[in-house]
């Protein structure tokens, strides 16, 4: 994961064009998100899975450096060939709904830090094992709460964005926690948004 940060972060930073479009207050942007999401599991055994994200984000500047964005996204996530003690190996398959705050800073024009707070909803839960495949409504945590922090540079219409989140509740609950013990996600996420501007 960390070479896969590092290579995106590079291709950005040498990617972004700082001659200036400035950004005014009130300046409104809106867009399509789509991106690949690359999840795992703390406190466990187990490798990365992959998934897709499918949103809409909005961006809504307060002055020429700062501003906050907000999206509205689902994700899939979830861990593969997960093991906790001699609980056996499994394969989890968790799909999010998300809602995401992130404050924006523009050092440059084009390019941006940001950091912000992750809400998301489980909408479906299914674990693949030795036993078959069946579905973990009644023993995950129904909500999520994750903190991202990343970078993104627009081109134009164009933003590429790298970020990476840290869930700060447990997965599981009840017996199945005995199966994930202390599991929380940990995310990096590449994604794609083309912007228009309303405002």
């Amino acid at each position: 994961m960390k070479k896969i940060l590092l290579a995106i972060v590079t291709t950005l930073i040498f990617a972004v064009n700082v001659k200036a479009q400035k950004h005014g207050p009130w300046d409104i942007y809106i867009g399509p998100r789509i991106g690949v999401i690359m999840n795992d599991f703390t406190d466990v055994e187990g490798s990365m899975e992959t998934g897709m994200l499918l949103g809409v984000n909005a961006e809504v500047f307060f002055s020429n450096t700062i501003s906050l964005n907000m999206g509205f996204n689902y994700t899939h996530q979830g861990g593969n060939n997960v093991k906790k003690g001699d609980t056996g190996i499994y394969d989890y398959d968790l799909d999010y709904i998300n809602t995401e705050f992130a404050l924006r800073y523009y050092p440059v024009d084009r390019f941006c830090v940001f950091a912000g707070v992750n809400l998301g909803r489980v909408v479906k839960s299914r674990i693949d094992g030795k036993e078959g495949r069946y579905g973990l409504k009644d023993y995950m945590h129904k909500g999520s709460v994750a903190f991202p922090v990343g970078l993104a540079a627009n081109f134009k219409n164009c933003e590429l964005g790298v970020s990476y989140s840290y869930q700060i509740n447990k997965i599981a609950r009840g017996s199945f926690a005995d199966y994930l013990g202390d599991a929380r996600n940990k995310s990096l996420v590449a994604s794609f948004v083309y912007r228009f501007q309303i405002f």
